[in-house]
């Protein structure tokens, strides 16, 4: 019973994610065409810096909720009273440092007139931001994905609607930016009452412990996945900002056209298939929470292998089409010629970065958050020093390998800590032999859909041969 729910809020969360990924990325090109180029440049540059403030609202809230509800170490209510307590200072202190320093995040950081309003109307969704994410944390741990993907449906929905409506009469204007602007803190409001009303009818319904939740325990969950967040933010945007100076120290013609090509045309198509690894890797972490509380290491260790297999099996079968057909995926979506190339180069990069994900879930699940965070925060101080030292000499071949670099040195720390702690032991024919063995079997077929069947195809038969 618990694995058939488990495959079915995947099942929901992945299928609805990929109804609004496919969503948005439809309605981007639509409103690039009516706002234009240099309005959809300006909102981006706006959500790259307000993106700190989002990480300021949350603070680590939705996490602690699932972490302690799962664990059921106390109250619901009152782990979420408490958690939205947290957001909702954290959102203010976020509030008054937009909407007080619009005017110099305007002249100092994204460097457009006009700008300081869009800032101030953005600060006012902080905490609706906030609050949905404490909600949200509290969906995954009672394993509500209906409930998460009507929200997320619903935000989505309400976003686009509005903006398109606005795009109709303010489009090709300078200030047409502003239509997204107000789409965002619609579909945010929409989602917080909506989020709000689910939780009290859940709350309800479900079971009462009468234990209140102690801010230490909660502190104790949330304080490294904020501090974590917040400078993991901070690191990159550094990083960003950094890239294209270093490419043109290289000598690249266009340094912010070849960046932009790599990281929001090739790397887009990249993370595409990552809807899917995002709903398996969110529903894994109250399973590993409620494990790890009640003492099941057994448990552990065996959802902890099927997980890796299983994402390994997948992340193996994308780099292959990745590879394979980089061209063809690349004509689909960009007119760009150089996207073919850098997504060509990329494709192998699916594995080591798909299963850094689901390790990170692991980690967390099984309250090593502090272990996430150390790996990570040293990733990207290695990755800044490597753009600054080697990157004005070896170009933009270098970012691609830097980028292979950094998730095995994250993922072989990141899968090396949950080995240990689960004492979990590497399924060498399940970990690299099978899926490499199918992928080298299928890539000798030139249809995708003769790929993919002879893909699984081989991995069911393998796989059921080994288990006899």
């Amino acid at each position: 019973m618990r694995k058939r729910r488990f495959i079915i809020n995947v099942f929901i969360m992945s299928a609805s994610m990929l109804i609004i990924r496919i969503a948005g990325m439809a309605t981007n090109i639509y409103i690039s065409a009516k706002a234009g180029a240099s309005a959809m440049g300006i909102y981006h540059m706006i959500f790259s810096v307000f993106t700190f403030g989002i990480t300021f609202a949350a603070s680590g809230t939705g996490f602690a909720v699932t972490r302690l509800v799962a664990e059921n170490r106390a109250g619901e209510s009152s782990v979420i009273k408490k958690c939205l307590t947290i957001s909702l200072v954290m959102s203010l202190v976020g509030f008054l440092f937009f909407f007080t320093g619009a005017d110099f995040i305007q002249n100092h950081f994204i460097k457009q007139p006009g700008v300081v309003s869009a800032l101030r109307l953005l600060a006012f969704a902080l905490p609706c931001m906030g609050a949905s994410s404490v909600y949200r944390g509290y969906f995954i741990a009672k394993r509500k994905a209906g409930v998460i993907t009507a929200s997320s449906l619903l935000e989505e929905g309400v976003c686009i609607c509005i903006t398109i409506l606005l795009l109709q009469k303010f489009a090709g204007t300078p200030k047409a930016y502003m239509c997204l602007v107000y789409g965002c803190a619609a579909s945010n409001l929409t989602a917080f009452l909506f989020d709000s009303f689910s939780c009290m009818i859940i709350l309800k319904k479900g079971f009462l412990n009468s234990r209140k939740a102690v801010f230490r325990d909660i502190f104790d969950i949330c304080v490294p996945i904020a501090l974590g967040s917040y400078l993991r933010t901070a690191l990159v945007a550094v990083e960003n900002l950094m890239i294209p100076m270093q490419f043109e120290k290289f000598g690249t013609s266009n340094p912010i056209g070849e960046y932009g090509i790599i990281k929001a045309m090739a790397m887009s198509i990249l993370m595409f298939p990552t809807v899917f690894i995002q709903a398996f890797s969110s529903m894994l972490v109250p399973e590993m929470s409620e494990m790890n509380a009640t003492g099941r290491k057994n448990g552990i260790r065996h959802v902890s292998s099927l997980a890796i297999n299983t994402v390994m099996m997948f992340s193996v079968f994308i780099a292959l089409m990745l590879f394979k057909h980089h061209e063809l995926l690349s004509r689909s979506f960009f007119k760009e010629q150089r996207v073919s190339y850098y997504l060509g180069l990329l494709a192998l990069l699916a594995v080591p970065m798909y299963l850094d994900t689901v390790a990170d879930s692991i980690l967390k699940g099984l309250n090593l958050q502090n272990a996430s965070l150390k790996y990570n925060i040293t990733d990207s101080c290695l990755r800044i020093i490597s753009i600054l030292v080697l990157m004005p000499r070896l170009g933009p071949v270098f970012y691609i390998a830097m980028l292979y670099i950094s998730e095995i040195f994250n993922l072989t720390l990141s899968l090396g800590k949950a080995a240990r702690v689960t004492g979990l032991k590497p399924d060498w024919f399940n970990f690299i032999i099978l899926p490499f063995g199918c992928a080298l079997t299928a890539f000798w077929f030139k249809e995708p859909i003769w790929q993919a069947v002879a893909y699984v195809g081989m991995y069911m038969i393998l796989g059921k041969l080994k288990k006899e």
